[in-house]
């Protein structure tokens, strides 16, 4: 099912034809609160990893939250019709194209 030679838009498409008859990615205001609640999270493992530096704990939970964001960010984009990896592609190259990166 996972493999490394994936790109984000197959990520996707996977994720949301496995776990769509789980989840009601036709209701965005649920995928945008759901997004919200794995934001607050994430901030809050960092603050943990600033606290206290040398312990592993939360680095493990960043990295967790990171892959929900992920994939909650997979499930919002496709409630949206909006292709994930596009969107990646394209604010790289606006950034770039900027001075920003």
């Amino acid at each position: 099912m996972f493999r490394e030679d994936r790109t984000v838009r197959q990520y996707q498409m996977l994720l949301v034809s496995k776990l769509n008859p789980y989840l009601d990615i036709e209701n965005s205001a649920a995928v945008f609160s759901r997004l919200k609640q794995e934001v607050r999270e994430l901030g809050q493992a960092g603050i943990f990893r600033v606290q206290d530096p040398l312990n592993v704990a939360p680095l493990n939970a960043i990295e967790t939250e990171v892959a929900d964001i992920f994939n909650t960010l997979c499930f919002l984009c496709s409630s949206l019709g909006i292709d994930f990896e596009s969107a990646i592609k394209n604010r790289i190259i606006e950034n770039i194209q900027k001075g920003r990166l």
